[in-house]
């Protein structure tokens, strides 16, 4: 059932594709080659900004990652050879969905997810962990769905565009490009 359920979403997204309404997001470089690229919240907001929204300089945590970046990045140094950071990856996600990043396109090693540390990936990654304990809106945070981590988008993968689920602010560093 599930393979037949895949092909007919790919068919209808077939069909999809060739609407204006579609094709309008190819200038954004969204490309719709399988049903996983559908991305929900330009369907729903399909005019909204897609770059930054906050200016930094009024989201104290952005200020302070910049602050701490050797810090983060040399943490991130000793767990980014592909082997380690897959294990770390996978032992930590909780649950995929349609709307998750798959695989082949970025990983993440959480430090901090739904509401507790990891505690085995705080043990590879230590100042991070400190740092981000120390901050309010990290080790304070209640909402059930947060998370703080490393993430490593593939060579050649990219990422959707995307608003996130509130309330959540999302806030990126990028240790190395």
């Amino acid at each position: 059932r599930a393979a037949g359920a895949l092909r007919d979403a790919r068919a209808l997204l077939g069909t999809a594709r060739a609407l204006p309404f579609f094709k309008q997001f190819e200038v954004f470089g969204a490309r719709l080659a399988e049903p996983h690229d559908m991305n929900y919240n330009m369907d729903y907001y399909p005019h909204v900004n897609l770059g930054p929204i906050w200016p930094k300089d009024l989201v104290p945590l952005a200020a302070f990652l910049e602050a701490h970046f050797e810090e983060f990045r040399s943490d991130l140094q000793h767990i980014r050879d592909a082997q380690t950071f897959w294990g770390l990856h996978r032992g930590a996600f909780v649950s995929e969905t349609q709307f998750t990043p798959q695989d082949k396109d970025w990983q993440t090693v959480y430090l901090y997810l739904n509401q507790k540390f990891v505690d085995r990936n705080c043990e590879v990654a230590p100042r991070s962990c400190e740092l981000l304990r120390s901050r309010p809106e990290i080790a304070g945070c209640r909402a059930s769905s947060s998370g703080a981590g490393f993430l490593r988008l593939h060579p050649g993968a990219r990422l959707k565009p995307h608003f996130g689920n509130g309330p959540r602010l999302s806030v990126h560093l990028g240790l190395e490009t």
